[in-house]
């Protein structure tokens, strides 16, 4: 008799067991299921990189693939006590362009994302004196996670390298620098540190 009210009991946490699983994942693929396609979302490091203001917008297009534009722009100079000779700037236009894979579902979990990006800046005072200004042009690819905090919102982290060709000139200090070095060289160098604040419409 306890032998069967042993088995009976543990048949019975089994069966919840299960059942609290099933209703969690359907929850959470039903949660899923009522997202919407559209999505925009902003990088929290970027600010911290001087400033730089940032959007990306995204279209969901199927299960696992969206498409992402992002658009960065920083048009600052800081000047330490106002003297142009202790100047930083990380001023820049960036435009990028790819799609995203998704392991699980679209704007959840697991992604991977290849981008074609062009980026035009102004760069210098930060580590040296040394001031770089060029055109670049490449691809890159990224590796990051979205977690899901509500219907509408999540929060994504990531890293990403991108690689390419830019026409460039070096200046040896922030403000009417004399010119050191110029010319086309390849690239490789980090992209993004993903903190991303996500809104899906």
């Amino acid at each position: 008799m306890n032998i069967m009210k042993m088995t009976l009991r543990k048949t019975i946490t089994a069966l919840a067991a299960a059942a609290a699983l099933a209703f969690a994942g359907a929850s959470r693929a039903d949660a899923q299921a009522k997202k919407g396609i559209f999505a925009l979302s902003t990088n929290i490091p970027d600010y911290i990189a001087l400033g730089t203001m940032n959007l990306r917008a995204d279209v969901a297009v199927h299960q696992h693939w969206s498409i992402e534009g992002t658009f960065k722009y920083n048009p600052w100079t800081f000047r330490a006590n106002g003297d142009p000779e202790n100047q930083m700037q990380n001023r820049n236009i960036t435009w990028s362009l790819g799609p995203r894979y998704w392991f699980w579902n679209y704007y959840a979990g697991w992604f991977i994302q290849a981008q074609a990006q062009y980026q035009q800046y102004n760069r210098g005072g930060i580590w040296d004196k040394y001031v770089t200004e060029a055109d670049a042009f490449g691809g890159g690819v990224a590796l990051g996670y979205t977690y899901l905090i509500s219907g509408h919102w999540n929060i994504e982290f990531g890293l990403g390298v991108w690689a390419g060709v830019e026409s460039y000139n070096q200046y040896n200090c922030p403000r009417c620098g004399r010119t050191v070095d110029s010319g086309t060289r390849f690239f490789v160098m980090p992209n993004d540190i993903l903190v991303s604040i996500v809104y899906i419409f």
